[in-house]
């Protein structure tokens, strides 16, 4: 039950994040671009979602990894699983965890690492990466972030094709599944009466 429930969550965030993915442009930042979000699972807990891109001119070999700095919640303890999507999802495996300070809540950096045997040359989308929060928020709390911003500046550094850099993206609060459900009827069902119309025969 509560897998099929974390699979629905896991779903809304990816159709979020595409969403505010094509509304906002993406900042060019050296060998990847990272964009994000962040969504309340109900445990209390929270769900970090990243879409991460090989940009052009850039290879992608075994051993190369990103990092996204300082996420609020996240432990090195058990019950904060990684998941990733795409088309290169086989290619990395689970995340590892670098506590930055032993504050509540945790802030850790959060590190995947490729391990295909096929070097990838940009410009490719390298697939969506979420991870749990372990630390157990107060009930209501709208974000995980200690400042209570909602959409808070993240910074990540990568290793890439023997390049090193980083840079930084807004994270943003990803729309409630029942959110979400609103406004694809609303806009449904202008498209869909116009249509009717189109397709109702003249009198």
């Amino acid at each position: 039950m509560r897998r099929s429930f974390r699979n629905s969550w896991r779903f809304a965030a990816l159709l979020a994040l595409a969403a505010i993915g094509s509304a906002a442009p993406e900042a060019r930042a050296g060998a990847i671009t990272v964009s994000g979000g962040y969504l309340p699972t109900g445990d209390p807990r929270f769900l970090y979602v990243f879409d991460v891109n090989l940009n052009p001119n850039y290879t992608l070999q075994y051993g190369d990894s990103f990092t996204i700095d300082g996420l609020p919640g996240v432990t090195n303890t058990a019950g904060s699983p990684s998941y990733v999507s795409g088309p290169y999802s086989t290619y990395f495996g689970n995340a590892s965890i670098d506590e930055t300070n032993s504050t509540s809540p945790y802030s850790s950096n959060v590190t995947w690492t490729y391990r295909g045997n096929t070097t990838l040359t940009g410009s490719l989308d390298l697939g969506t990466f979420s991870i749990y929060t372990t630390y157990n928020y107060p009930t209501g709390t709208q974000t995980p972030f200690p400042s209570g911003e909602t959409s808070p500046n993240v910074s990540y550094t990568y290793n890439i094709g023997g390049n090193t850099g980083s840079g930084s993206f807004t994270m943003s609060a990803v729309p409630e599944p029942s959110s979400m459900i609103l406004l694809l009827i609303g806009g449904a069902v202008p498209a869909g009466a116009v249509l009717w119309r189109r397709m109702r025969p003249a009198a």
